[in-house]
C-alpha cells in the first residue's frame, strides 16, 4: 500500500492491478485509476480480453463496473472475444449494473451456457446476479 499511495506512473498502476490488491487498498487503486479514466478504461479492456489470472479480472472488472463510464457496448461488442470464462463471468455482473433491459435475454442465455459448459464452476451465479439487478432497476 505504500508504493501505490505515492504512485503515478499509469504503467505501474496498471501492473500492480495485474495482481492481488489488499481490500484496504483498492479504494486509493481505483481513485488513482478514476481520474485517468479515459485513458484507463481502454488499457482495461485490452487486459480483460486476454487475462487469465482472478486477481486481474476481479480488479478490471470491479473498476469498470464503478467507472463513470457506460462499458455495456463494449462488453456487448467484445464479449465473445474474452478468452478466459471466469472474466466472461464477471462481464455479466458488470452488463447488469451498466447494461439495462435489452441485455436481459443473452444474461440468461449466459446462465445456461455457464451451467452447461462449466458445470464444475459457479460462473452461472455472475449473470444471475446481473439479473437480479436489472429486475431491482426494472421494480423502481
Amino acid at each position: 500500500i505504500k508504493s501505490l499511495k505515492s504512485e503515478t506512473d499509469l504503467r505501474k498502476l496498471l501492473r500492480m492491478m495485474r495482481n492481488f490488491i489488499p481490500v484496504d487498498a483498492v479504494t486509493l487503486m481505483m481513485d488513482k485509476l478514476n481520474v485517468r479514466e479515459t485513458e484507463v478504461l481502454p488499457e482495461i479492456e485490452g487486459i480483460l480480453m486476454k487475462a487469465f489470472n482472478p486477481s486481474t479480472i476481479e480488479n478490471c472488472t470491479l473498476f469498470m463496473a464503478q467507472c463513470s463510464s457506460d462499458c455495456s457496448d463494449w462488453i456487448r461488442k467484445n464479449y465473445t472475444h474474452v478468452k478466459d470464462a471466469y472474466a466472461r463471468s464477471r462481464l455479466c455482473v458488470v452488463l447488469g449494473l451498466k447494461g439495462g433491459l435489452q441485455d436481459v435475454p443473452f444474461l440468461m442465455g449466459q446462465v445456461e451456457y455457464f451451467k452447461t459448459r462449466c458445470p464444475e464452476t459457479d460462473y452461472d451465479q455472475a449473470p444471475l446476479v446481473a439479473l437480479y439487478h436489472l429486475k431491482k432497476v426494472i421494480e423502481k
